[in-house]
């Protein structure tokens, strides 16, 4: 057991050695560690900063317009009308309403749901368009989320008693006029894969319902699933690189996330789950679900940008600025001893 153990910090701790090191974008030199660790940390920033996040969320609920507008045309439609309207059906079925009653004698029952499945297509390749513009508000929550996590100082302004209020809108809109260009390639890909993956597991459905999926169906499902978990996974760790690591190569940010994540597989994935999770909550029908959707519009992109941003400082803290260090110091040393010859 002791062995299996040692195994596994020797492969991860050569991983990890692969790692491409550069100094961090501060403003400000680094704090002291934060006293009672990350979960702690993560909360009272998120208390202390209330008022904050909410005026973030809704600078990024801006960019989210696009989505917003999709999901409020289909839903209002109804995924079933809507379906049958991109199939040119002009008398609805009724498949999933009244319970069946107004089907035709003639009707195909295995072919109207698989029918109603070209809304979903709709609906995820809308998604996947949506997605980049949504990028140009991540760049800007990111920023500001970075900044709150390593403690650094705002742009303030007086109110009316003297204090100082920090300019959160102006620091969000300077962070997306630096940083847009590598979140939007981010969410740029992500759409494509939201597009691809989502097809395939809607044809492995589809296939479920004809009675019986093809090999092919099989194999689009497992490919889907695949492909999307460790594009998700890694997208927890490159995202808020993105400004953390701004000097950095995208390349090399890349390569580092994917060490990481492959390192620090279960860590990352109980991020992961924590971040979906407002999505998934949201999906809970009647008066509970209203009040999760309330209050995703209000701080649901903080909550997801901040976990990030707080989960990424740790890798960074306790792996990559010990290694920069450790190189430098290195460096230094070398250039010492050339020096003395």
């Amino acid at each position: 057991m002791a062995e299996k153990k040692q195994d596994k910090i020797t492969w991860s701790s050569r991983l990890l050695s692969k790692l491409t090191v550069a100094p961090e974008n501060r403003s400000e030199p680094a704090k002291d560690k934060y006293p009672g660790g990350r979960f702690k940390r993560f909360f009272d920033i998120f208390r202390s900063n209330m008022q904050s996040f909410v005026t973030i969320n809704l600078l990024t609920l801006i960019f989210a317009i696009p989505v917003l507008v999709l999901l409020g045309l289909i839903y209002g439609i109804g995924m079933e009308r809507f379906s049958y309207m991109l199939e040119k059906i002009d008398r609805t079925p009724y498949l999933l309403s009244g319970f069946g009653f107004g089907l035709s004698a003639g009707t195909d029952l295995a072919a109207t749901k698989i029918t109603m499945l070209m809304g979903y297509r709709v609906l995820f390749l809308g998604l996947a368009v949506c997605l980049p513009i949504l990028g140009f508000g991540i760049a800007g929550s990111l920023y500001v989320c970075t900044k709150l996590v390593w403690g650094e100082s705002f742009l303030c302004k007086k109110d009316k008693y003297g204090n100082d209020v920090p300019r959160i809108v102006t620091e969000y809109f300077r962070g997306l006029k630096k940083y847009w260009k590598e979140p939007v390639l981010i969410f740029a890909v992500l759409g494509v894969i939201v597009a691809g993956c989502s097809n395939l597991i809607i044809n492995f459905v589809a296939g479920i319902w004809s009675g019986q999926p093809s090999a092919g169906e099989i194999i689009g499902l497992i490919a889907a699933i695949l492909i999307a978990l460790p594009a998700l996974l890694l997208t927890v760790n490159l995202l808020p690189t993105t400004i953390s690591y701004y000097g950095m190569p995208f390349g090399a940010k890349l390569k580092n996330s994917a060490l990481v994540t492959i390192s620090f597989f279960i860590p990352t994935l109980i991020i992961l789950l924590f971040a979906a999770a407002p999505f998934l909550l949201m999906l809970i029908s009647g008066f509970v679900g209203i009040i999760l959707a309330v209050a995703f519009v209000t701080i649901g992109f903080s909550y997801i940008v901040l976990l990030l941003t707080n989960y990424a400082d740790r890798t960074s803290e306790l792996i990559l600025v010990p290694l920069y260090e450790a190189t430098q110091r290195t460096q230094s040393t070398k250039k010492k001893k050339k020096k003395n010859n």
